[in-house]
């Protein structure tokens, strides 16, 4: 065996050790709530708690949940539904401000920064097609508050969100 004829091995191989760590997915954390635990389950343990646009890589992914490594080295696995393939963009402070206050009724502001009312060109339909009555009901959903502990306490019994999977009576 001729040495110079298999020297192109040893950058090949060097190449190929590089880019597969290079290569890992990644995933963004999109909520400022998530949590990653030691098993797939809100029941285990908490191992970190990563912040909101927070890069994760992303090990592996089965039933519901995403196995992952901070960038403190702790792995753990996180609901799919926290993470994302895209990185988010920046958070909007006022509007989440605006949606806190509307939920804990600090202010007189009666909607979350989820709501956005009619748009101009919707209001201008409605009020040409005579539906002033699905304005006033869409006004008065706009300003039903539910608190964060009866939302959460509806996801968890229809295991929804981050309790996918795990309905309880």
């Amino acid at each position: 065996m001729n040495p110079r004829r298999w020297w192109w091995i040893a950058p090949v191989a060097v190449i190929i050790l590089l880019s597969t760590s290079a290569l890992a997915d990644s995933v963004w954390v999109k909520s400022r709530y998530a949590k990653v635990r030691e098993g797939q389950s809100v029941r285990t343990s908490i191992v970190g708690t990563p912040g909101y646009g927070e890069e994760l890589t992303l090990l592996r992914s089965e039933r519901g949940y995403c196995e992952v490594e901070l960038a403190s080295g702790d792995k753990g696995w996180i609901s799919r539904v926290w993470v994302s393939t895209h990185k988010p963009e920046k958070r909007n402070k006022a509007l989440e401000r605006l949606g806190r206050e509307g939920r804990d009724g600090s202010t007189s502001v009666g909607y979350t920064a989820g709501s956005r009312g009619l748009s101009p060109t919707a209001r201008r339909y409605a009020d040409k097609n005579n539906l002033q009555d699905a304005v006033l009901a869409l006004e008065r959903m706009e300003g039903v508050r539910i608190p964060d502990k009866a939302l959460d306490g509806f996801m968890k019994r229809g295991g929804l969100g981050p309790w996918r999977g795990e309905a309880s009576e």
